[in-house]
């Protein structure tokens, strides 16, 4: 299944999502924080689902700390 192309998401829409800059972004890249990517015409590109399940994952640890 081949994703839409609404359905992927660059660096720049990451950055937007998380609320920071595009940096900030490629360094969570290359501290392999976020989920991985893949290159489309030398583009770094993401499911959009990837994105947000990360960012699920990241508030359920959150509130999992704050619980224990």
């Amino acid at each position: 299944m081949d994703p839409s192309p609404s359905s992927l998401v660059r660096v720049p829409d990451v950055a937007e999502m998380l609320g920071i800059n595009e940096s900030a972004v490629r360094w969570l890249v290359y501290t392999k924080e976020l989920p991985p990517s893949t290159k489309i015409a030398g583009r770094l590109v993401w499911k959009r689902s990837q994105i947000e399940k990360y960012l699920d994952d990241k508030f359920a640890e959150a509130e999992a700390n704050t619980a224990a």
